[in-house]
């Protein structure tokens, strides 16, 4: 249903950009995508 939330814990082992969709896809058209920048810890 619109408007339930979520999250997702994960552990990235190396450093870069990751690309994250939802879960239907052809929404990345419309915006709904983004990008993990994960960078080396202690930097």
């Amino acid at each position: 249903m619109p408007g339930e939330g979520g999250f997702a814990e994960f552990t990235v082992t190396a450093a870069g950009q990751y690309e994250m969709l939802d879960h239907h896809l052809d929404h990345a058209a419309a915006g709904a995508a983004g990008y993990i920048d994960a960078g080396v810890p202690g930097r």
